[in-house]
């Protein structure tokens, strides 16, 4: 699309500052191209290329074009544009968290203008959250707009490339939890399979506390909690990322995945303050205790067994090694307690199962994600 714009506005247009020529004159500039102006004049149009992070891009919107009509939500507000280009197949999340005033986020896929996504607030905050499967080289349009007439300084944050295939279970506490008199009642599943963890006793529900761990919302477990999986999860190989915190003072466990019902006692837990411990009852998985360093800071716990092997790491490193074959599945049910008892004291930002042992390249790609996501080390 092509619009006039004064001359008399400062333009960067490849990299190049055009001079006020001044005068009523016109002249045409492709919106295709990255373009400038001062925030009371017009909308921008930048591509941020593949640029993935935190604050990828800033502005404000007030004085800007009204360009976008989100259809989510109420809008009549200015707003600015940008072109994004997603640099590997994945799953990319889209936030304006760090904003100073109530925003909506629309995005687009360029190719034909359908509206792939569109969030207004986000867990109880003003600001907003898209998460989209996109293809690599899918360029898409992200617009910062602002709900009614609000407008104000924005952050765009990206985060993502965590890979769809295989992926049975994404817990993640800034999507898709429910509450209910201020309590975790639900946590939906954003793997679209639609395993979502609920209770329904108010004594069992964790609590969301907002803006915990780099900005972002965390489920509490203060001992006593519990969510259960709609199905259980049942990978003979697998790979699984748990992001959070042990906050058991005791050098007693405090579980993270665990039994429920008549499922085998298989377990994911903090075994102390530096250790994790993996056990599969009944399908041949020894008792694996791995010293990952300090439990009771926030980081991510991940392990990936191939039929042979399981490793695990800490924040992407590898802690430990360990060389064994099951006979079965791992069979998980509960978060947070083991047969609704033996409960874990800490919190969970994250969780990720997939049920294959994932590649190098998709196992880095994922702790890359959290790592950003989460600014762990």
């Amino acid at each position: 699309m092509k619009r006039p714009i004064a001359l008399c506005s400062l333009i960067a247009l490849s990299a190049s500052l055009l001079a006020c020529l001044g005068g009523g004159d016109t002249e045409e500039l492709d919106q295709g191209e990255a373009e400038t102006t001062d925030s009371t004049s017009q909308a921008l149009a930048y591509d941020l290329g593949s640029a993935t992070g935190a604050a990828v891009a800033t502005g404000g919107t007030c004085g800007a074009f009204n360009e976008h009509s989100p259809g989510c939500t109420y809008s009549n507000a200015s707003d600015h544009s940008y072109t994004w280009t997603a640099p590997s197949s994945g799953t990319f999340t889209f936030t304006t968290a760090g904003s100073s005033y109530d925003t909506v986020l629309l995005l687009r896929n360029n190719a034909d203008g359908a509206v792939l996504d569109c969030s207004d607030d986000t867990n109880g905050t003003l600001q907003s959250s898209v998460t989209v499967p996109l293809a690599a080289g899918q360029q898409v349009t992200i617009a910062v707009d602002g709900y009614s007439s609000y407008c104000g300084s924005y952050k765009v944050n990206i985060s993502g490339g965590v890979p769809a295939s295989g992926l049975k279970l994404w817990l993640r506490s800034d999507a898709g939890v429910n509450l209910s008199a201020g309590k975790v009642a639900s946590w939906q599943d954003q793997s679209g399979n639609g395993n979502t963890a609920a209770t329904t006793l108010a004594a069992r529900q964790p609590t969301l506390v907002s803006s915990a761990l780099n900005g972002k919302p965390v489920l509490r477990f203060h001992g006593a909690q519990m969510l259960t999986l709609a199905n259980q999860l049942e990978p003979t190989h697998f790979t699984v990322f748990v992001v959070g915190k042990n906050s058991k003072a005791s050098e007693s466990f405090s579980m993270i995945l665990g039994p429920g019902g008549s499922t085998p006692n298989n377990q994911l837990r903090w075994e102390n303050g530096s250790q994790a411990l993996f056990v599969g009852l009944g399908n041949n998985m020894p008792v694996i205790t791995s010293t990952i360093g300090n439990t009771r800071v926030y980081h991510a716990l991940s392990a990936r067994y191939d039929g042979s092997t399981m490793k695990v790491y800490r924040d992407g490193n590898l802690a430990s090694s360990h060389h064994f074959t099951t006979t079965g599945p791992w069979i998980l049910l509960q978060i947070g307690a083991w047969f609704a008892s033996y409960w874990m004291e800490g919190d969970l930002a994250e969780i990720l199962v997939y049920e294959s042992a994932l590649s190098e390249g998709d196992r880095g790609a994922v702790n890359s994600y959290l790592r950003g996501k989460y600014a762990l080390p």
